[in-house]
């Protein structure tokens, strides 16, 4: 009866760590759009099927694979055949659950966006995109 009891105290003890560290998204949730780099994939939402040209939208960011200590630090769209990119500049902070927020983007015309993401960890850094066709 104690060796169960014991075990039972390792058991809960260890889930509790375990559920502490933040956990690394789902790469495979279709709920977003992937980010991917050479190391790193990120998976943002909405999907852009829900972003309007002229609308104002934030997107959440979840780092789903990465090297140890990856943040995300630098969020931007720009139109590669235009050779622009936003009329704003989003603001980036970190959510207590790990996710990070960028407010305040907006897509002022259609046509093919592509999301610059940089990352940073204490010994590396990694640019990341995707190309994404906003629909008139």
């Amino acid at each position: 009866m104690t060796v169960n009891i014991a075990r039972a105290i390792c058991f809960v003890a260890a889930t509790a760590f375990v559920s502490a560290a933040p956990a690394l998204a789902d790469c495979g949730d279709e709920s977003g759009f992937l980010i991917k780099g050479d190391t790193a994939v990120l998976r943002a939402t909405p999907p852009p099927s829900a972003l309007e040209v002229g609308e104002l939208f934030a997107l959440t960011l979840e780092i789903c694979k990465a090297p140890a200590g990856m943040e995300i630090i630098r969020l931007n769209a720009r139109m590669p055949a235009h050779g622009h990119g936003m009329n704003y500049e989003p603001e980036l902070s970190r959510l207590d659950d790990g996710r990070y927020l960028a407010e305040g983007m907006l897509l002022h015309m259609p046509g093919e966006w592509e999301f610059v993401v940089d990352v940073r960890s204490s010994d590396q850094s990694e640019r990341l995109s995707v190309a994404v066709d906003l629909k008139p």
